[in-house]
């Protein structure tokens, strides 16, 4: 992850530039992205997340503590603090009760921010980001980075 040294937002012309020239298109073709209705850019059936690093692990964040309940049991055991043979119930629990069960089992988490950090670590930010292929690509426009995740 970098650094940024630019303290002002991106706007969303600086992102659709920068999308623009990671997808190599010219002024004409630049047309046709717009803001779509989540914070994506479209590009016609085509929608990608651009982010800064910032942006991208704020994003992150939110996603994995949102879906803490779609985790392998065993992954979640590590963060758990439980005895061994927990993790059957926790199964269980996450069969039984799906989504539903999110709030319960992420308050079970002893530190979520190395929970996030090892959940990124195991599977890259791309996994949880891009919805499309798990890939994320960086670029540096105009002296600083963003993050190109493409969702569909």
């Amino acid at each position: 992850m970098v650094t940024e040294t630019t303290e002002a937002p991106a706007t969303l012309e600086d992102r659709i530039d920068v999308l623009a020239e990671f997808l190599g298109y010219d002024k004409e073709d630049r047309e046709n992205l717009a803001e779509g209705c989540h914070g994506e850019i479209e590009d016609g059936s085509q929608s990608y997340l651009v982010l800064t690093d910032e942006e991208a692990d704020d994003a992150v964040k939110d996603l994995i503590l949102d879906s803490v309940w779609a985790f392998n049991a065993c992954f979640l055991m590590d963060h758990f603090g439980l005895p061994v043979d927990a993790e059957e119930m926790i199964r269980f629990f996450q069969e039984k009760k799906c989504e539903g069960a999110n709030d319960t089992l992420r308050a079970m988490i002893r530190d979520e921010d190395l929970f996030v950090a090892e959940a990124v670590s195991a599977d890259g930010r791309g996994h949880f980001l891009s919805g499309y292929d798990g890939n994320e690509a960086e670029v540096r426009f105009n002296g600083r980075y963003f993050y190109i995740y493409r969702t569909n």
